[in-house]
């Protein structure tokens, strides 16, 4: 096995941990809720097996699921999520990337990065919200938890790979 598979499951292990013990409780205005989870998904890079993706997603979401006792709602979303991620990636991936590019501030640019996480917090938080308000019965709250939960989980996802883009800026720098 590899290095980076271990440090996948420590990301996937610090994250789900960090939704259950924080991020769980936190409803920002009442219906902004952080979905950093989804940092799991979005950071694997192009290349990684379809298969594995969606395994992934599949443990991210049943994990999230579990804590939240939610049935099956942030598994049947951040599954759809990886379901596209792959095709997402060489959407937005730069024409002379290399199949095993990592999803980064540095090797991908700010706006296509920004694109490629704002898309996936979108497909993520539409599907999640419109499995959990299936009745529709108050357009206006779903409105609102889809674009204040896709915006807070946006500045989140685009806030981590910002910090890891100066860390591999700066160890450039210290060689």
């Amino acid at each position: 096995m590899s290095i980076d598979f271990f440090k996948h499951i420590t990301l996937w292990l610090v994250l789900v941990v960090a939704h259950l013990l924080v991020l769980n409780y936190i409803r920002l205005w009442g219906v902004a809720a952080p979905m950093l989870y989804l940092y799991v998904v979005s950071s694997l890079e192009r290349g990684y097996p379809k298969w594995g993706v969606l395994l992934w997603a599949f443990a991210t979401g049943l994990a999230v699921d579990t804590i939240q006792n939610t049935p099956g709602l942030a598994t049947a979303s951040i599954t759809l999520v990886a379901a596209v991620q792959p095709y997402l990636l060489d959407a937005f991936a730069p024409r002379e990337a290399d199949e095993h590019m990592k999803v980064s501030l540095k090797d991908m640019g700010l706006g296509k990065l920004s694109a490629y996480l704002l898309l996936l917090s979108s497909i993520h938080c539409v599907a999640l919200f419109s499995l959990e308000f299936l009745s529709l019965h108050d357009p206006t709250q779903w409105l609102l938890s889809i674009a204040g939960s896709t915006a807070v989980t946006f500045l989140m996802l685009l806030t981590i790979e910002w910090a890891k883009g100066n860390d591999e800026t700066r160890d450039a720098y210290y060689r």
